[in-house]
């Protein structure tokens, strides 16, 4: 009796729908995994935000663990000397329950069963893509009804991204752009970058329709898998290694490991790629 009576003491006074314990049960496990359970699924465009959210957890969990918590009790949270604050928008959408998955998302999983981020995941996705727009819409408040969490709102190109590194205290450098297809000398950079040895973690903006057929993911997805936006990058993925040797590339996306055997594969997918220098992160 005296602990439930302490847990609702705890409990925030913004998210009356996210009782304290289970904050505190999802914070723990996005912790105890180190961020490699994190899954933005295919109803959202978060993928930029969660790479970055992960390399955080991973880097400084203790941080993470502060800025959640300051986050929950008052909407609002410090971050490398940055202020993050929940628009009004994002709290009355989590009280009320308004945020779904979008019926007009084209691609999901098979296994049917896909969530969307629940519960402070999603407040702390949305709050930063609230912060971090691609152009125009830098201005737009965020709306549910809209879905807006599935499009380019919450999505990030690479220099947005590369704002949200830096804003966060990570040194970065900036290969390729927003186009697919790097140069030789960038997919070099890039192929250096993520030797072992070499201090570095390096983000991939792709193409993740012909990310999916490199990596075999589109046997795991339903829907229509036709290639879009051929000319672009749409999605973020961590590296985990390139071996040379073996001739293969291991990366994290949608809370999974995967591998692709042939390296050079990679080059026509990539648009860019952040550099991030593991000396100088948070």
């Amino acid at each position: 009796m005296v602990l439930k009576q302490k847990e609702r003491e705890m409990n925030s006074t913004i998210y009356y729908n996210i009782p304290f314990a289970k904050f505190q049960e999802q914070l723990n496990t996005n912790i105890s995994h180190k961020g490699d359970n994190l899954f933005q699924s295919h109803f959202t465009d978060f993928c930029g935000k969660v790479a970055v959210v992960r390399l955080w957890i991973k880097r400084n969990e203790e941080d993470y663990r502060r800025f959640m918590t300051d986050l929950y009790h008052n909407a609002k949270a410090t971050w490398n000397g940055r202020v993050f604050i929940t628009p009004q928008s994002v709290i009355d959408a989590i009280n009320q329950g308004k945020i779904s998955p979008d019926p007009h998302q084209k691609v999901v999983s098979k296994s049917g069963d896909e969530k969307m981020p629940e519960m402070m995941d999603m407040v702390l996705y949305l709050t930063l893509a609230s912060s971090f727009h691609t152009f125009p819409f830098n201005k737009v408040d965020y709306d549910p009804d809209k879905h807006q969490e599935n499009s380019a709102w919450a999505g990030a190109a690479i220099n947005p991204e590369i704002d949200l590194l830096t804003a966060m205290g990570f040194k970065v450098e900036k290969v390729g752009d927003n186009f697919r297809g790097l140069t030789d000398a960038n997919f070099k950079r890039v192929k250096t970058a993520c030797l072992y040895g070499r201090n570095k973690t390096v983000m991939l903006l792709v193409n993740s329709s012909l990310l999916n057929r490199a990596s075999g993911a589109i046997n795991e997805l339903t829907g229509d898998t036709a290639i879009e936006h051929k000319s672009f990058g749409t999605h973020w993925i961590t590296v985990d290694f390139i071996d040379l040797t073996d001739d293969t590339i291991g990366f994290w996306e949608y809370g999974v490991h995967r591998q692709i055997v042939g390296v050079f594969k990679m080059k026509k997918i990539i648009a860019g790629a952040i550099i991030i220098d593991d000396n100088g992160m948070i």
